[in-house]
């Protein structure tokens, strides 16, 4: 079973975002307050507070969320579950597994897609190419991407070209990783990237705007 909980930023406001970043840990606030964007400061805000709130109704005990780093920085919980985080635009999502796993949003902006995507596998470069809109052909590809090296940790280190995200299931040295689209608003591409089983992935989706603009 994987969680997917996400929500829009708009329309919190600037109480409620103080109000969850005052709950925090002391170290965790002296880090977001390092970010000079407040649309930087905010959306790390959220996610921290998607995750308290997750854990508060899965009954765990460790709330205020505190975080612990592995050996490529990449933040767990000591008692799990396993969590990542995405955010861009006005969207934050995080995603909570038994197993490894990551999550990638992306806002379909403006940019020089033609020029990213030659780094790209082979076989994405000929799936834009081939896709009449390929912007987005482009972010769906990006998203599933940023999704898997997110989920074995080490981000674009790994480098673009060495695996087609457009495969549901990647084979790498670690092991086996299915990846899937999760797209939730017009306007973004999003996806998920899990430790693979035999078992069939099940997505659960659950929008908590609501209950973060309750004040």
């Amino acid at each position: 079973m994987t969680d997917i909980w996400y929500t829009r930023m708009d329309n919190i406001s600037e109480t409620m975002v103080n109000r969850y970043r005052e709950a925090l840990a002391p170290a965790m606030q002296e880090e977001i307050l390092r970010y000079k964007q407040e649309s930087d400061r905010k959306s790390r805000v959220l996610a921290r507070e998607i995750i308290n709130q997750y854990l508060a109704a899965e009954k765990k005990e460790q709330i205020p969320v505190h975080f612990l780093l592995d050996k490529n920085k990449k933040p767990y919980l000591a008692e799990g579950p396993c969590f990542n985080i995405s955010h861009s635009g006005n969207y934050v999502m995080v995603a909570f597994s038994n197993k490894p796993v990551g999550v990638d949003i992306e806002e379909k902006r403006e940019i020089d897609w033609a020029l990213i995507s030659t780094h790209f596998h082979d076989a994405e470069q000929e799936y834009i190419a081939g896709e009449e809109n390929k912007a987005d052909a482009f972010y769906r590809v990006w998203a599933r991407k940023e999704a898997y090296l997110k989920a074995i940790g080490v981000g674009i280190l790994k480098g673009l070209k060495t695996v087609n995200a457009l495969n549901n299931l990647i084979i790498d040295e670690l092991g086996a990783w299915q990846v899937t689209d999760t797209d939730i608003a017009p306007g973004y591409a999003s996806a998920l990237c899990t430790s693979a089983t035999t078992e069939q992935q099940n997505i659960e989706f659950k929008n908590i705007n609501s209950l973060l603009t309750i004040s």
